[in-house]
């Protein structure tokens, strides 16, 4: 329990304002509890820091400090004219009241798992009871964590990420508030304005913080970077609502766009923000414009003070819990022996399939049953046609895996089902397969900028070659190809020349038939291979035909090899 004479003692190492004493202090205190402020909520606006707030904190042991060395007032017994202890907070509608010992209806909290694809999932309606100081929280999480492990989905003793919202009309009530206290407070030189001009003393980072702290305790567990989540950390969306006071929000938020359009907003809209609403339709804009406001222009736009009778809350507020799984990244080679089979599923015009399977789908099917995802994606060091093989040391790929019930997979079940496939053999094999991290795509990207690969294709020629075209072919290294974009790609890539290098050719004759010839090509990445032996109808200069001085054609092609380190961070 945290002492209020040490909360206010590191309060004033803070923060000192001219005239400011402890006597101010109690007195704003009282002021707050009367009109129904919690505890926590009534010392983040005397300025004590969010370290404090976290900590329980008793509304009886505030009531008694801000009487201690004073008489009552006159018909002022604690617990009445202060707001006792059941009341709701109008500010917080009691989310910061749960361990301060007060007593009021249950808090309603919904539970339900987010699809990237499929929508909420798994819904759960869930209430705890806030009757009991101290262990509101506790008893809260742990029945919603034990709704989402019910399900299948681990959560215990993983790092998570908490993104928070609150709605739009506690930010205004807490404007109100300030702009309430200046006026009451404006002859005895106390200054509240801190309390808006900064994100630190607001309701949603005090709010954020608390239940961090409350959910990393009952997880067993640590919060993670917002902006660097680690691979399969939990992710956590709290969305607080205040059914009883929706009306208050929409008319509010009414009133705001009114008066952005008397002030000639709708010249400066910008482009993407809707017109009715004028980008006032999240609460950070609508919170950032009221600061803004004089204090009569925001009193025309949100009527309610202290003093007001829709100041009061009479029912708590509600807790919507999202929850959904990080990605978790799988890396490895894949070699693809088969030329029916596409890197991912082929789909044409009318929803009509091509070929039976792709590589993505095949490593999917693999992990699928593991993992219990919504959706894949598998990223690869560039792609080949689905009549083309991929040997060689085979071509590097991560899956990334979205929202999977699993922290984790276990791979060797995997590789020991992958070898017992009828279907997979003969048709695809993976390499290096390791569970590792985002930074995996990084070296991935990195690694395809600067890569080679190395290429045989079965060529075809119109004039029977003879040994001083296969020296001809042989003896050329470092020939720039300028490639047209491919007449059979031009429905969906960018019209335009490529500079492509062919670093060597080796050409070999097939003995028993001159007009055929195995070449082996190094090229750089991207180089159209097809279009550099036939010419591409003169879209692509020098090719194999112009050195030749004849017509050539491909029958068929594999991909040897891909020169690239791919060395990933291994989980």
């Amino acid at each position: 329990m945290a002492s209020i004479e040490g909360v206010l003692q590191r309060r004033r190492q803070h923060l000192t304002r001219t005239g400011e004493d402890l006597a101010h202090v109690k007195e704003v205190l009282k002021t707050l509890l009367r009109h129904e402020v919690c505890p926590r909520c009534a010392l983040r606006f005397v300025g004590c820091n969010v370290e404090d707030l976290v900590k329980p904190i008793s509304v009886r042991e505030v009531q008694r400090w801000c009487s201690a060395g004073k008489e009552e007032e006159e018909g002022e017994e604690e617990g009445t004219s202060w707001g006792g202890d059941g009341f709701v907070c109008a500010l917080c509608f009691g989310l910061l009241q749960l361990d301060t010992g007060s007593s009021f209806d249950a808090i309603a909290c919904k539970v339900s798992r987010s699809s990237h694809k499929l929508g909420a999932l798994d819904s759960q309606d869930l209430s705890v009871d806030c009757t009991s100081a101290g262990d509101s929280y506790e008893r809260l999480l742990s029945s919603a964590i034990a709704a989402v492990e019910e399900t299948g989905f681990k959560c215990q003793a993983t790092d998570f990420t908490l993104k928070f919202s609150i709605p739009m009309t506690m930010l205004l009530r807490d404007i109100s508030l300030v702009r309430w206290l200046a006026e009451k407070y404006r002859e005895d030189n106390l200054s509240f304005d801190h309390l808006i001009s900064t994100d630190y003393y607001t309701l949603k980072r005090v709010c954020k913080a608390l239940l961090t702290q409350k959910v990393g305790l009952a997880l067993g567990s640590k919060a993670a970077q917002d902006a660097d989540p680690g691979s399969g950390d939990l992710g956590l969306e709290l969305q607080l609502g205040a059914p009883e006071v929706e009306g208050e929000e929409k008319e509010s938020q009414q009133r705001m766009v009114a008066l952005a359009l008397k002030d000639g907003y709708s010249k400066k809209r910008k482009r993407g923000v809707r017109k009715e609403d004028y980008g006032l339709s999240s609460p950070t804009a609508v919170f950032k414009s009221a600061v803004a406001l004089a204090a009569g222009e925001f009193r025309q736009a949100f009527t309610v003070t202290p003093d007001s009778e829709a100041w009061r809350v009479t029912k708590p507020g509600s807790i919507q819990l999202n929850y959904f799984r990080h990605p978790i990244y799988v890396a490895g080679r894949y070699i693809k022996k088969a030329r029916d089979l596409s890197q991912s599923a082929w789909i044409v015009t009318g929803n009509v399939r091509v070929g039976e399977s792709s590589v993505e789908e095949v490593i999917q099917n693999l992990l699928g049953a593991l993992a219990k995802a919504d959706e894949w994606k598998m990223i690869a060091a560039g792609r080949e046609d689905m009549d083309v093989r991929m040997l060689g040391n085979g071509r590097p790929f991560v899956m990334e895996i979205k929202n999977c019930v699993a922290k984790s997979l276990r791979l060797e079940k995997v590789l020991d089902e992958e070898f017992s496939s009828p279907f997979l053999r003969g048709k695809v094999e993976l390499r290096d397969v390791c569970s590792t991290t985002k930074r995996a795509l990084k070296l991935l990207h990195e690694g395809a900028e600067e890569k080679r690969k190395t290429y045989s294709a079965l060529v075809w020629s119109a004039r029977a070659l003879r040994a001083p075209d296969f020296d001809k072919v042989n003896g050329l290294v470092d020939v720039v190809a300028k490639q047209k974009t491919p007449l059979r790609v031009m429905h969906r890539r960018a019209g335009m020349v490529r500079d492509k290098t062919v670093y060597k050719m080796r050409m070999e004759a097939i003995p028993g038939n001159d007009h055929f010839a195995m070449l082996e090509l190094t090229t750089q990445a991207g180089t159209y291979i097809k279009e550099f032996v036939t010419g591409d109808m003169g879209r692509t200069t020098p090719s194999l035909a112009t050195i030749l001085g004849w017509q050539t054609d491909i029958l068929s092609l594999d991909v040897m090899g891909v020169e690239m380190a791919f060395d990933v961070p291994k989980l």
